[in-house]
């Protein structure tokens, strides 16, 4: 999640498809969802923003071209913003969705990929906490294209002094203090 400089709300204010209250844009996270080749994907990837606990959000999706089945057919049943453009690439289709973005702060979800139900709560309770921050990320997990994690505990952490970091596996625990 990235603490977006982009005055967005300011210059257009909420837009439709916006979830939650629309007063302010101060708490709003948008979520922009690059895809390619993913609409088998990408709904799951909806519902998983959907599933947030923080509940002030806007999805877009930006489709860069894709070849395959047409994602719009599915990202319609879910009512959020859909932006296809001719294959530039993820990075020209992640900016393509900031720019359409309101919020005050974006994540960048690829269109195979699920957030956890407290992702958009936690990133965004860490920019309070800590405003002096420009971007914060959590730890991720590897699934196959079924579903079933791969890898599973990839990146041990270890706490120290209310510091979360990633060890590499095998390494020691450090005690705090």
């Amino acid at each position: 999640m990235i603490r977006s400089p982009i005055d967005a709300c300011a210059a257009h204010g909420p837009s439709p498809g916006v979830y939650g209250l629309l007063e302010s844009c101060g708490d709003l996270v948008s979520v922009v969802i690059p895809c390619y080749n993913q609409a088998r994907f990408v709904g799951e990837t909806i519902e998983s923003v959907l599933a947030q606990t923080h509940r002030r959000h806007e999805i877009i999706v930006v489709d860069d071209g894709s070849a395959d089945d047409d994602p719009a057919s599915v990202v319609t049943r879910y009512g959020v913003r859909f932006i296809r453009q001719e294959r530039q690439g993820v990075a020209t289709a992640r900016n393509t969705g900031w720019h359409a973005s309101h919020g005050a702060f974006v994540v960048f979800l690829d269109g195979d990929d699920r957030l956890l139900p407290e992702a958009l709560a936690v990133g965004y309770e860490v920019f309070l906490a800590h405003p002096e921050c420009g971007f914060v990320f959590g730890h991720g997990r590897l699934i196959d294209p079924a579903g079933c994690e791969k890898f599973p505990n990839f990146l041990p952490v270890v706490r120290d002094a209310g510091d979360v970091r990633p060890q590499p596996p095998g390494a020691a625990a450090r005690e705090p203090g």
